[in-house]
């Protein structure tokens, strides 16, 4: 668990685009490790309904998305399902536009 949120933050400190980095920090610093066979992590922000979610992606790699119109009941029940891969797959992949970050 400790390896994949070094990493998470690894991965996102390296990432270069239009961001300065103390911005990129402040976005992940927030995210929640989460032990699923898919999910790596999850952040939400309520005032924008926005979740992001980052992917295991085989190996050490990691795939950050962000979605959008996702209400604060679906995060809710995302966090509260059994099984974090199977809820992302059936409740948010296919019912929520995505923004890939990294």
């Amino acid at each position: 668990m400790l390896e994949i949120g070094l990493l998470l933050k690894q991965e996102v400190l390296s990432y270069k685009n239009k961001e300065s980095k103390r911005i990129k920090k402040e976005r992940y610093n927030n995210m929640r490790i989460v032990d699923s066979n898919l999910v790596a992590g999850v952040s939400y922000d309520r005032s924008s309904k926005t979740l992001t979610v980052a992917l295991k992606s085989g190996g050490t790699d990691l795939r950050v998305y962000r979605y959008t119109g996702v209400s604060k009941h679906t995060y809710t029940a995302f966090n509260a399902a059994e099984s974090k891969s199977s809820f992302f797959a059936s409740k948010i992949r296919p019912r929520h536009r995505a923004t890939r970050l990294l």
